[in-house]
């Protein structure tokens, strides 16, 4: 927060007099903290959205899809069959748009990734290829909300391998770990009992067992 002089005096900085008051006397609570890194957050998830979105209003499902893989190590031929896809609903005016709010459920899904993975495996337990309605309930359950429909359709089409708007559980979460953290902020951790943790050992093992 504050910085040393070579004479170890401290030098106040903006975000230390932000914190605890320019005479360094205050104090921060908990919720004040994760309050500020929520709202940076939100800054940054802003600045994200404003880049790709021409109208700043919303993203195309084109615009949208930019802006994924712009974060996500993947091959190009498969961007560029991804973007193709796109590009030709687009002409036929069927691309969805995809709202401020959408996008920062979505980043908060990517937030939440461990617990959306455990989800999803109970939620597809067949290992069939993910439906919208599973997809849903994986998300309500890890994240506490639901997307608009046109936005899981959306996330299926840019999300899907072969562009036929259907996914394996395995390789959307592969895909999913693979974005990289730049701009995405984890949150903050609650204070963890002996029953989170043991909820946290639980789902670790069930991830290693699906995945291997």
């Amino acid at each position: 927060m504050s910085e040393y002089t070579k004479d170890d005096c401290f030098i106040f900085t903006t975000l230390s007099n932000h914190f605890f008051g320019s005479d360094h006397k205050s104090t921060l609570s908990y919720g004040d903290f994760h309050r500020f890194i929520r709202n940076f957050q939100l800054e940054v998830w802003e600045f994200q959205f404003m880049l790709f979105s021409t109208s700043k209003k919303d993203l195309t499902e084109l615009e949208f899809a930019k802006m994924i893989y712009s974060h996500i190590s993947l091959p190009l031929h498969h961007q560029e069959q991804c973007f193709k896809h796109l590009e030709a609903k687009s002409h036929s005016n069927f691309l969805n748009r995809i709202s401020f709010e959408e996008v920062c459920k979505f980043f908060t899904l990517l937030n939440n990734l461990n617990n959306f993975s455990y989800a999803l495996n109970l939620c597809n337990l067949s290992n069939d290829p993910l439906t919208h309605a599973e997809f849903q309930r994986a998300v309500n359950a890890s994240c506490g909300f639901k997307f608009q429909p046109d936005v899981v359709s959306s996330i299926f089409n840019i999300f899907s391998a072969d562009n036929n708007g259907k996914l394996s559980v395995n390789e959307f979460i592969s895909m999913l770990q693979n974005w990289r953290q730049s701009f995405i902020f984890k949150e903050l951790a609650q204070p963890q009992t002996l029953l989170d943790n043991y909820k946290q050992c639980v789902r670790s093992k069930i991830m290693q067992s699906s995945f291997k």
